[in-house]
This record gives structure tokens, C-alpha cells and sequence, in this order.
């Protein structure tokens, strides 16, 4: 058996609920209080405002904050650990991921879009981000998005299956 733990389907759909209804200024400098609100604990932070580092109840690195000059543009969040490289914990990444999303699913309704290719996706698009459930090889991740950085993120990634990065 693999050292391989999730978050619930229910604990990532209400994560996920409380993540989508945050309205804050998208600053670095409010991580401690929304880290506080969701009982998290921020381990540290770079001197250059781009990104911070918190204990979300998976491990010191299992919550991550990427920002432009102070400007958060994604809050990610580990759904699960992260597994060895064996084809139990793709299968078990599989599994979860899939229950996870039938969760959100029910809580959130219908993603604005599925994402299915080598690390699928579910995608509910808000007005100002994005709620991201994410499939990797050996993980699963909860990732709130400014929709102007996914957009951003987006092209990057079509530009690379063309071949022009």
C-alpha cells in the first residue's frame, strides 16, 4: 500500500465552496488573515511579494500563493499528498479526483469546463477567478485563479502543443 492520503470529497467540495465565495483585494499581504479564516498556517513568504508558503492541514508546502509585485493571482491547494511514482497511486489519484469532482459537482453545479487530457481538469469560472480541480500523475490540487492569469496560462499552454514556445 502507498503513502497516499486525501482530503474527503466532502471536505474539498466545502473548500472549494469557501474558496469561490472569497472577496479580497488579491494582495499577499491578506494571505494571514485568509489563512486564518480557514485555519491555515502561513510557513513563509518571499521578501519580493510573489509568493507565500502555508500548512493547509496536508504538510508544511501543501498550500501555495503565486503573486505578480503583491498581486495574488493563485491560491493552490493540495487535495492530497503527494504519492511515489507507481501505478497504485495513479490509480488511487484517479479515483479520488473523480469523487472529488462528482462532489464539487453536486455542491457547485455543473464546471464551466472539463479539461481532459494527461492532468484533466474541472474548471467553475467566476467572474473575477477560477475554481480548478486538478488531477496530476501523483497528485490532486484545488487552485483559486484570477481569470486574467488563466487566461494568460491558457495560451501558454496552446502555444506549447503548437510547437511556438
Amino acid at each position: 500500500m502507498t503513502d497516499f492520503r486525501t482530503r474527503t470529497p466532502d471536505e474539498v467540495a466545502e473548500l472549494g465552496s469557501r474558496l469561490r465565495a472569497l472577496d479580497w483585494s488579491w494582495q499577499l499581504a491578506d494571505i494571514p488573515e485568509i489563512a486564518e479564516q480557514f485555519g491555515w498556517r502561513v510557513v513563509s513568504t518571499s521578501e519580493d511579494d510573489d509568493w507565500a508558503m502555508l500548512d493547509t492541514g496536508m504538510g508544511l508546502a501543501s498550500g501555495k500563493v503565486f503573486a505578480d509585485d503583491g498581486d495574488v493571482e493563485q491560491i493552490e491547494v493540495s487535495a492530497s499528498t503527494i504519492g511515489p511514482d507507481s501505478t497504485e497511486t495513479h490509480t488511487l489519484v484517479q479515483q479520488a479526483y473523480t469523487a472529488m469532482g462528482a462532489q464539487l459537482e453536486a455542491t457547485l453545479g455543473a464546471p464551466s469546463a472539463r479539461i481532459a487530457d494527461d492532468n484533466p481538469q474541472l474548471r467553475w469560472t467566476g467572474s473575477a477567478s477560477t475554481l480548478i480541480l486538478a488531477a496530476l500523475p501523483r497528485s490532486i490540487t484545488l487552485t483559486l485563479a484570477s481569470n486574467e492569469w488563466l487566461e494568460l496560462f491558457d495560451e501558454g499552454v496552446e502555444l506549447s502543443r503548437q510547437g511556438q514556445l
